[in-house]
């Protein structure tokens, strides 16, 4: 008798080690999600800043342009 109860014992915790590992592994790849998901937000952020960073300096360089081609227009006036 005292030979299945060992082997039962034996059995459940292999099967709870079992579970923990699992366990550990569905944690894991949870955390690698969050932290994709993590990475997308950040680029999409730096994406919209670069995109705004950019068309600020467009529109300032169209407005720059714009002054300086009136300037040299009404230079040429004089």
């Amino acid at each position: 008798m005292k030979f299945f109860e060992q082997l039962e014992i034996r059995y459940n915790a292999k099967r709870k080690l079992e579970e923990i590992e699992s366990q550990k592994a569905i944690e894991l790849a949870e955390i690698e999600h969050m932290k994709v998901s993590q990475l997308q937000n950040n680029t999409e952020s730096i994406t919209k800043i670069h995109q705004h960073v950019s068309d600020s300096l467009l529109g300032f360089t169209k407005e720059n342009t714009t002054k300086t081609h009136v300037s040299s227009l009404e230079s040429d006036r004089e």
